[in-house]
Protein backbone atom coordinates (compact mmCIF):
# COMPACT_ATOMS: atom_id res chain seq x y z
CA UNK A 1 0.00 0.00 0.00
CA UNK A 2 1.37 3.39 -1.05
CA UNK A 3 1.83 5.80 1.84
CA UNK A 4 0.30 9.27 1.68
CA UNK A 5 3.76 10.79 2.09
CA UNK A 6 4.92 8.99 -1.06
CA UNK A 7 1.96 10.38 -3.02
CA UNK A 8 2.58 13.92 -1.80
CA UNK A 9 6.26 13.82 -2.74
CA UNK A 10 5.73 12.24 -6.18
CA UNK A 11 6.19 14.94 -8.83
CA UNK A 12 3.71 13.22 -11.17
CA UNK A 13 0.97 13.43 -8.55
CA UNK A 14 1.86 17.02 -7.73
CA UNK A 15 1.78 18.03 -11.40
CA UNK A 16 -1.68 16.52 -11.87
CA UNK A 17 -2.96 18.25 -8.73
CA UNK A 18 -1.36 21.54 -9.77
CA UNK A 19 -2.83 21.29 -13.28
CA UNK A 20 -6.33 20.74 -11.89
CA UNK A 21 -5.86 23.42 -9.23
CA UNK A 22 -4.39 25.85 -11.76
CA UNK A 23 -7.34 25.43 -14.13
CA UNK A 24 -9.72 25.99 -11.22
CA UNK A 25 -7.89 29.20 -10.21
CA UNK A 26 -7.91 30.51 -13.78
CA UNK A 27 -11.62 29.86 -14.28
CA UNK A 28 -13.02 30.70 -10.86
CA UNK A 29 -10.71 33.29 -9.34
CA UNK A 30 -10.68 36.87 -10.53
CA UNK A 31 -7.78 37.99 -12.74
CA UNK A 32 -6.11 41.24 -11.64
CA UNK A 33 -4.68 43.51 -14.32
CA UNK A 34 -1.29 44.92 -13.36
CA UNK A 35 1.30 44.82 -16.16
CA UNK A 36 -0.09 42.42 -18.80
CA UNK A 37 -1.60 45.18 -20.96
CA UNK A 38 1.68 47.10 -20.74
CA UNK A 39 3.68 44.01 -21.77
CA UNK A 40 1.43 43.46 -24.75
CA UNK A 41 1.45 47.12 -25.81
CA UNK A 42 5.26 47.25 -25.57
CA UNK A 43 5.61 43.99 -27.48
CA UNK A 44 3.10 45.16 -30.08
CA UNK A 45 5.11 48.34 -30.63
CA UNK A 46 8.26 46.28 -31.14
CA UNK A 47 6.57 43.89 -33.58
CA UNK A 48 5.21 46.85 -35.55
CA UNK A 49 8.79 47.92 -36.25
CA UNK A 50 9.55 50.51 -33.56
CA UNK A 51 13.03 49.74 -32.19
CA UNK A 52 13.42 52.91 -30.16
CA UNK A 53 13.17 51.86 -26.52
CA UNK A 54 12.00 55.29 -25.47
CA UNK A 55 8.86 54.86 -27.61
CA UNK A 56 7.86 51.44 -26.26
CA UNK A 57 5.28 52.16 -23.57
CA UNK A 58 2.15 50.70 -22.05
CA UNK A 59 -0.66 51.72 -19.70
CA UNK A 60 1.50 51.18 -16.60
CA UNK A 61 4.62 52.85 -17.96
CA UNK A 62 7.62 52.54 -20.32
CA UNK A 63 9.50 49.38 -21.18
CA UNK A 64 12.21 48.78 -18.55
CA UNK A 65 13.35 45.24 -19.43
CA UNK A 66 16.19 44.01 -21.70
CA UNK A 67 15.67 42.81 -25.26
CA UNK A 68 15.20 39.15 -24.35
CA UNK A 69 11.92 40.10 -22.72
CA UNK A 70 10.56 41.35 -26.06
CA UNK A 71 11.64 38.23 -27.93
CA UNK A 72 10.05 35.86 -25.40
CA UNK A 73 6.89 37.91 -25.06
CA UNK A 74 6.58 38.20 -28.84
CA UNK A 75 5.88 34.46 -28.84
CA UNK A 76 3.35 34.87 -26.01
CA UNK A 77 1.82 37.82 -27.90
CA UNK A 78 1.24 35.63 -30.95
CA UNK A 79 -0.20 32.74 -28.93
CA UNK A 80 -2.59 35.09 -27.12
CA UNK A 81 -4.24 36.55 -30.23
CA UNK A 82 -2.04 39.67 -30.41
CA UNK A 83 -2.17 39.99 -26.64
CA UNK A 84 -5.95 40.33 -26.44
CA UNK A 85 -6.67 36.93 -24.86
CA UNK A 86 -5.84 37.21 -21.17
CA UNK A 87 -7.30 33.75 -20.52
CA UNK A 88 -4.89 32.20 -23.00
CA UNK A 89 -2.09 34.13 -21.32
CA UNK A 90 -3.08 32.57 -18.00
CA UNK A 91 -2.84 29.10 -19.51
CA UNK A 92 0.59 29.96 -20.93
CA UNK A 93 1.71 30.98 -17.45
CA UNK A 94 0.22 27.80 -16.01
CA UNK A 95 2.50 25.94 -18.42
CA UNK A 96 5.44 28.07 -17.22
CA UNK A 97 4.53 27.20 -13.63
CA UNK A 98 4.36 23.45 -14.27
CA UNK A 99 7.60 23.43 -16.27
CA UNK A 100 9.29 25.40 -13.51
CA UNK A 101 8.02 22.90 -10.96
CA UNK A 102 9.59 20.05 -12.95
CA UNK A 103 12.90 21.94 -13.09
CA UNK A 104 12.85 22.72 -9.37
CA UNK A 105 11.97 19.10 -8.59
CA UNK A 106 15.08 18.01 -10.50
CA UNK A 107 17.16 20.56 -8.57
CA UNK A 108 16.00 19.18 -5.24
CA UNK A 109 16.36 15.58 -6.44
CA UNK A 110 20.09 16.29 -6.75
CA UNK A 111 20.06 17.73 -3.23
CA UNK A 112 17.76 15.08 -1.74
CA UNK A 113 20.34 13.44 0.56
CA UNK A 114 20.72 16.80 2.30
CA UNK A 115 17.21 18.29 2.16
CA UNK A 116 14.79 15.36 2.12
CA UNK A 117 11.78 14.78 -0.15
CA UNK A 118 9.34 17.50 0.88
CA UNK A 119 10.83 20.57 -0.84
CA UNK A 120 8.57 20.70 -3.90
CA UNK A 121 5.46 19.88 -1.86
CA UNK A 122 6.30 22.85 0.39
CA UNK A 123 6.40 25.10 -2.68
CA UNK A 124 3.05 23.83 -3.91
CA UNK A 125 1.44 25.17 -0.73
CA UNK A 126 2.35 28.76 -1.60
CA UNK A 127 -0.71 30.94 -2.13
CA UNK A 128 1.38 33.88 -3.35
CA UNK A 129 3.19 31.88 -6.01
CA UNK A 130 -0.07 30.68 -7.57
CA UNK A 131 -1.43 34.21 -7.48
CA UNK A 132 1.66 35.70 -9.13
CA UNK A 133 1.80 33.11 -11.89
CA UNK A 134 -1.87 32.69 -12.74
CA UNK A 135 -3.70 35.84 -11.67
CA UNK A 136 -1.12 38.59 -12.24
CA UNK A 137 0.98 37.37 -15.23
CA UNK A 138 4.18 39.16 -14.24
CA UNK A 139 7.32 38.57 -16.28
CA UNK A 140 9.40 37.55 -13.24
CA UNK A 141 8.43 33.83 -13.49
CA UNK A 142 9.70 33.69 -17.08
CA UNK A 143 13.16 34.96 -16.09
CA UNK A 144 13.23 32.65 -13.07
CA UNK A 145 12.37 29.62 -15.23
CA UNK A 146 15.58 30.07 -17.24
CA UNK A 147 17.53 30.85 -14.05
CA UNK A 148 16.36 27.63 -12.44
CA UNK A 149 17.42 25.77 -15.58
CA UNK A 150 20.82 27.43 -15.23
CA UNK A 151 21.07 26.20 -11.62
CA UNK A 152 20.05 22.68 -12.68
CA UNK A 153 22.84 22.50 -15.28
CA UNK A 154 25.30 24.03 -12.81
CA UNK A 155 24.48 21.28 -10.29
CA UNK A 156 25.59 18.79 -12.97
CA UNK A 157 28.77 20.83 -13.54
CA UNK A 158 27.68 21.61 -17.11
CA UNK A 159 29.17 25.07 -17.10
CA UNK A 160 28.75 26.15 -20.73
CA UNK A 161 25.05 25.32 -20.74
CA UNK A 162 24.65 27.08 -17.38
CA UNK A 163 26.28 30.25 -18.73
CA UNK A 164 24.06 30.28 -21.83
CA UNK A 165 20.89 29.83 -19.75
CA UNK A 166 22.01 32.51 -17.32
CA UNK A 167 22.54 34.90 -20.24
CA UNK A 168 19.02 34.22 -21.52
CA UNK A 169 17.55 34.76 -18.06
CA UNK A 170 19.43 38.04 -17.58
CA UNK A 171 18.19 39.23 -20.98
CA UNK A 172 14.60 39.01 -19.68
CA UNK A 173 14.99 40.86 -16.39
CA UNK A 174 17.89 42.68 -14.74
CA UNK A 175 17.33 41.29 -11.23
CA UNK A 176 19.07 38.08 -12.36
CA UNK A 177 22.32 39.98 -11.80
CA UNK A 178 21.92 39.08 -8.12
CA UNK A 179 22.89 35.51 -9.03
CA UNK A 180 26.07 36.55 -10.86
CA UNK A 181 28.55 36.56 -7.90
CA UNK A 182 27.61 33.02 -6.88
CA UNK A 183 27.64 31.77 -10.45
CA UNK A 184 31.13 33.18 -11.15
CA UNK A 185 32.41 31.72 -7.88
CA UNK A 186 31.34 28.16 -8.66
CA UNK A 187 32.41 28.45 -12.32
CA UNK A 188 35.88 29.43 -11.12
CA UNK A 189 35.97 26.52 -8.68
CA UNK A 190 34.95 24.10 -11.40
CA UNK A 191 37.31 25.48 -14.05
CA UNK A 192 39.85 28.31 -13.77
CA UNK A 193 40.02 32.10 -13.97
CA UNK A 194 40.38 32.10 -17.78
CA UNK A 195 37.16 30.12 -18.24
CA UNK A 196 35.46 32.42 -15.71
CA UNK A 197 36.55 35.56 -17.57
CA UNK A 198 35.43 34.06 -20.87
CA UNK A 199 32.05 33.24 -19.30
CA UNK A 200 31.66 36.82 -18.10
CA UNK A 201 32.61 38.15 -21.55
CA UNK A 202 30.06 35.82 -23.13
CA UNK A 203 27.30 37.01 -20.77
CA UNK A 204 28.02 40.65 -21.66
CA UNK A 205 28.38 39.92 -25.38
CA UNK A 206 25.08 38.01 -25.39
CA UNK A 207 23.27 41.05 -23.98
CA UNK A 208 24.81 43.29 -26.65
CA UNK A 209 24.14 40.94 -29.58
CA UNK A 210 20.45 40.44 -28.85
CA UNK A 211 20.08 44.21 -28.38
CA UNK A 212 21.62 45.12 -31.77
CA UNK A 213 18.30 46.17 -33.41
CA UNK A 214 17.72 48.63 -30.57
CA UNK A 215 21.33 49.77 -30.23
CA UNK A 216 21.38 50.73 -33.92
CA UNK A 217 18.41 53.06 -33.36
CA UNK A 218 18.98 54.55 -29.91
CA UNK A 219 21.77 52.94 -27.85
CA UNK A 220 21.53 55.43 -25.00
CA UNK A 221 17.78 54.99 -24.81
CA UNK A 222 18.18 51.22 -24.66
CA UNK A 223 20.70 51.15 -21.81
CA UNK A 224 18.86 53.90 -19.94
CA UNK A 225 15.65 51.87 -19.90
CA UNK A 226 16.78 48.22 -19.95
CA UNK A 227 19.56 48.52 -17.35
CA UNK A 228 18.56 51.46 -15.20
CA UNK A 229 20.46 51.05 -11.93
CA UNK A 230 19.25 54.39 -10.59
CA UNK A 231 15.54 53.61 -10.87
CA UNK A 232 13.55 54.56 -7.77
CA UNK A 233 10.42 52.55 -6.96
CA UNK A 234 7.32 53.73 -5.16
CA UNK A 235 7.66 52.86 -1.48
CA UNK A 236 3.93 52.15 -1.25
CA UNK A 237 4.42 49.13 -3.54
CA UNK A 238 7.37 47.68 -1.63
CA UNK A 239 7.06 44.82 0.84
CA UNK A 240 10.35 46.05 2.27
CA UNK A 241 11.47 49.08 4.31
CA UNK A 242 7.96 50.36 5.05
CA UNK A 243 9.24 51.36 8.50
CA UNK A 244 11.52 54.00 6.95
CA UNK A 245 10.44 57.58 6.13
CA UNK A 246 9.80 58.02 2.40
CA UNK A 247 12.53 60.67 2.09
CA UNK A 248 15.04 58.11 3.35
CA UNK A 249 13.68 55.31 1.12
CA UNK A 250 14.07 57.36 -2.08
CA UNK A 251 17.39 58.99 -1.14
CA UNK A 252 20.60 58.25 -3.00
CA UNK A 253 22.41 57.91 0.33
CA UNK A 254 20.17 55.00 1.32
CA UNK A 255 20.68 53.38 -2.09
CA UNK A 256 24.47 53.69 -1.84
CA UNK A 257 24.47 52.47 1.76
CA UNK A 258 22.61 49.30 0.78
CA UNK A 259 25.05 48.78 -2.09
CA UNK A 260 28.05 49.11 0.26
CA UNK A 261 26.52 46.64 2.74
CA UNK A 262 25.67 44.26 -0.13
CA UNK A 263 29.24 44.23 -1.44
CA UNK A 264 30.66 44.01 2.10
CA UNK A 265 28.58 40.97 3.02
CA UNK A 266 29.50 39.28 -0.27
CA UNK A 267 33.20 39.82 0.53
CA UNK A 268 32.67 38.48 4.05
CA UNK A 269 31.02 35.39 2.55
CA UNK A 270 33.86 35.04 0.05
CA UNK A 271 36.73 35.19 2.56
CA UNK A 272 34.96 33.73 5.60
CA UNK A 273 33.01 30.90 3.99
CA UNK A 274 34.29 30.33 0.47
CA UNK A 275 38.02 30.82 1.12
CA UNK A 276 40.08 28.32 3.10
CA UNK A 277 43.55 28.67 4.59
CA UNK A 278 45.56 30.60 7.14
CA UNK A 279 47.34 33.01 4.80
CA UNK A 280 45.97 35.29 2.09
CA UNK A 281 47.80 33.27 -0.58
CA UNK A 282 46.22 30.05 0.70
CA UNK A 283 42.81 31.68 0.62
CA UNK A 284 43.32 32.76 -3.00
CA UNK A 285 44.41 29.26 -3.94
CA UNK A 286 41.33 27.81 -2.28
CA UNK A 287 39.26 30.04 -4.57
CA UNK A 288 41.18 28.54 -7.52
CA UNK A 289 42.81 31.88 -8.31
CA UNK A 290 46.44 32.19 -9.53
CA UNK A 291 49.00 33.17 -6.88
CA UNK A 292 52.14 33.12 -9.04
CA UNK A 293 53.21 33.94 -12.58
CA UNK A 294 53.37 30.23 -13.41
CA UNK A 295 49.77 29.71 -12.23
CA UNK A 296 48.71 32.85 -14.07
CA UNK A 297 50.17 31.55 -17.34
CA UNK A 298 49.12 27.97 -16.73
CA UNK A 299 46.09 28.14 -14.42
CA UNK A 300 45.24 25.02 -12.43
CA UNK A 301 42.21 23.10 -13.56
CA UNK A 302 39.15 23.08 -11.38
CA UNK A 303 37.43 20.15 -9.79
CA UNK A 304 33.97 18.60 -9.82
CA UNK A 305 31.79 20.55 -7.40
CA UNK A 306 29.29 18.80 -5.15
CA UNK A 307 25.66 19.86 -5.77
CA UNK A 308 25.09 21.02 -2.18
CA UNK A 309 28.07 23.40 -2.36
CA UNK A 310 26.80 24.84 -5.63
CA UNK A 311 23.29 25.30 -4.26
CA UNK A 312 24.49 26.82 -1.01
CA UNK A 313 26.88 29.25 -2.73
CA UNK A 314 24.39 30.41 -5.35
CA UNK A 315 21.38 30.60 -3.03
CA UNK A 316 23.33 32.43 -0.31
CA UNK A 317 24.95 35.06 -2.54
CA UNK A 318 21.61 35.62 -4.25
CA UNK A 319 19.79 35.99 -0.94
CA UNK A 320 22.37 38.53 0.25
CA UNK A 321 21.31 40.61 -2.75
CA UNK A 322 17.64 40.14 -1.85
CA UNK A 323 18.31 41.18 1.75
CA UNK A 324 19.88 44.49 0.67
CA UNK A 325 17.39 45.30 -2.09
CA UNK A 326 15.90 48.77 -1.83
CA UNK A 327 12.51 47.57 -3.01
CA UNK A 328 10.78 44.20 -3.03
CA UNK A 329 7.46 44.35 -4.82
CA UNK A 330 5.00 41.59 -4.02
CA UNK A 331 5.83 39.69 -7.22
CA UNK A 332 9.54 39.72 -6.38
CA UNK A 333 8.81 36.91 -3.95
CA UNK A 334 9.14 34.61 -6.97
CA UNK A 335 12.81 35.62 -7.20
CA UNK A 336 13.69 33.48 -4.21
CA UNK A 337 10.73 31.37 -3.14
CA UNK A 338 12.23 28.35 -4.93
CA UNK A 339 15.29 28.56 -2.66
CA UNK A 340 13.31 28.76 0.60
CA UNK A 341 12.86 24.94 0.96
CA UNK A 342 16.67 24.72 0.94
CA UNK A 343 16.84 27.25 3.78
CA UNK A 344 14.24 25.28 5.73
CA UNK A 345 15.28 21.71 5.03
CA UNK A 346 19.07 21.82 4.87
CA UNK A 347 20.66 20.61 8.08
CA UNK A 348 18.40 20.52 11.11
CA UNK A 349 14.72 20.64 10.10
CA UNK A 350 13.28 22.46 13.08
CA UNK A 351 9.58 23.26 13.21
CA UNK A 352 10.19 26.99 13.58
CA UNK A 353 11.81 27.08 10.12
CA UNK A 354 8.52 25.95 8.60
CA UNK A 355 6.82 28.64 10.67
CA UNK A 356 9.02 31.26 8.99
CA UNK A 357 7.75 30.13 5.59
CA UNK A 358 4.13 30.45 6.76
CA UNK A 359 4.79 33.92 8.19
CA UNK A 360 6.50 35.00 4.96
CA UNK A 361 3.45 33.89 2.99
CA UNK A 362 1.25 35.90 5.35
CA UNK A 363 3.46 38.97 4.97
CA UNK A 364 3.53 38.82 1.17
CA UNK A 365 -0.22 38.24 1.02
CA UNK A 366 -0.76 41.71 2.47
CA UNK A 367 -1.39 44.24 -0.30
CA UNK A 368 -0.75 47.07 -0.24
CA UNK A 369 2.15 46.33 2.11
CA UNK A 370 1.73 47.52 5.69
CA UNK A 371 4.21 48.42 8.40
CA UNK A 372 3.70 45.11 10.23
CA UNK A 373 4.07 42.98 7.06
CA UNK A 374 7.23 44.84 6.07
CA UNK A 375 8.74 44.28 9.53
CA UNK A 376 7.83 40.59 9.25
CA UNK A 377 9.61 40.24 5.90
CA UNK A 378 12.72 42.02 7.19
CA UNK A 379 12.85 39.97 10.41
CA UNK A 380 12.38 36.66 8.55
CA UNK A 381 15.09 37.59 6.07
CA UNK A 382 17.40 38.35 8.99
CA UNK A 383 16.75 34.89 10.46
CA UNK A 384 17.39 33.27 7.06
CA UNK A 385 20.76 35.04 6.90
CA UNK A 386 21.60 33.47 10.27
CA UNK A 387 20.36 30.04 9.10
CA UNK A 388 22.49 30.21 5.97
CA UNK A 389 25.54 31.38 7.91
CA UNK A 390 25.30 28.45 10.31
CA UNK A 391 24.61 25.82 7.63
CA UNK A 392 28.27 25.40 6.58
CA UNK A 393 31.57 26.07 8.29
CA UNK A 394 33.21 26.37 4.88
CA UNK A 395 32.00 25.80 1.33
CA UNK A 396 35.34 25.63 -0.48
CA UNK A 397 35.82 22.32 -2.34
CA UNK A 398 39.45 22.17 -1.13
CA UNK A 399 38.29 22.33 2.49
CA UNK A 400 36.00 19.36 1.96
CA UNK A 401 38.76 17.45 0.17
CA UNK A 402 41.24 18.10 3.01
CA UNK A 403 38.65 17.08 5.60
CA UNK A 404 37.88 13.87 3.68
CA UNK A 405 41.62 13.10 3.39
CA UNK A 406 42.07 13.55 7.15
CA UNK A 407 39.13 11.24 7.87
CA UNK A 408 40.56 8.64 5.46
CA UNK A 409 43.98 8.74 7.19
CA UNK A 410 42.34 8.54 10.59
CA UNK A 411 40.34 5.44 9.63
CA UNK A 412 43.23 3.68 7.90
Amino acid sequence: MVKLSEWLTDIRVLLILELIGGMFIINFRGYTEVDWEAYMAQTGGFLSGDYNYLNLKGPSGPLVYPAGFLYIFSIIYSICNMGTSVRMGQYVFLAFYLINLIIVNNIYKRLEPHVGKWCVFILCLSFKMHSTYLLRLFNDPVAILFMNLCILFALDNKWKSAVILYSISLSIKMNILLYLPGLLLIINWGNNYIFTLCSLIFIIAFQLIIAIPFLLVNPRGYFTMAFDFSRVFDQKESAYWQFLPNEVFVSKIFHNTLLVFHVTLLLIFLFRKAAYGKTFVQKLRSLNLPTSLAEFLHPPQGTKIAPELIAYSMFTTHFIGIFFSRSLHIQYYTWYIFTIPFFICYGSRKWWKYGLYVLLEVAYKQYPPKLYSSCMVFAIHLVFIYVLDSAFEKVTPRYFKDRADKETKKNS
